[in-house]
């Protein structure tokens, strides 16, 4: 056999050449994409069972509601809004599902309300 450069035949043998390196720190990054990927979705998941149990324990009803004489929604809210973010959007709903400006209602109208309930009705 003839002598000359051999990659495995000099001086250094432990020393790695610049494409084993760069093969060595592609799956290193490949394994770290991976296992980045992996917790991504995990907490996705999570997340979304999470919401979707939290979901799941209420269940959205309406009821029509006729306003008496001093009603005001404000107090609609306080008894049919506990599961609202805030009361804009507790109002900003019950405009949109009766097709009326919140400012229009008046006593002896009939008003859906929509509300959360535990209970399967």
């Amino acid at each position: 056999m003839k002598k000359g450069y051999n990659r495995y035949n000099h001086n250094d043998k432990n020393r790695l050449t610049p494409r084993q390196k760069q093969k060595i720190m592609r799956k290193i990054s490949m394994l770290l994409g991976s296992v980045a990927l992996v917790m991504i979705i995990m907490l996705t998941v999570k997340e979304t069972a999470l919401n979707s149990k939290a979901a799941d324990t209420y269940n959205k009803y309406y009821t029509s509601v006729e306003v008496k004489p001093g009603d005001t929604l404000s107090e609609y809210y306080r008894i049919y809004g506990e599961h609202y973010e805030n009361s804009a959007r507790f109002y900003e709903e019950v405009s949109m599902i009766n097709d009326i400006d919140i400012e229009s209602i008046k006593a002896g109208m009939y008003v859906i309300i929509p509300y959360y309930s535990q209970e399967v009705k």
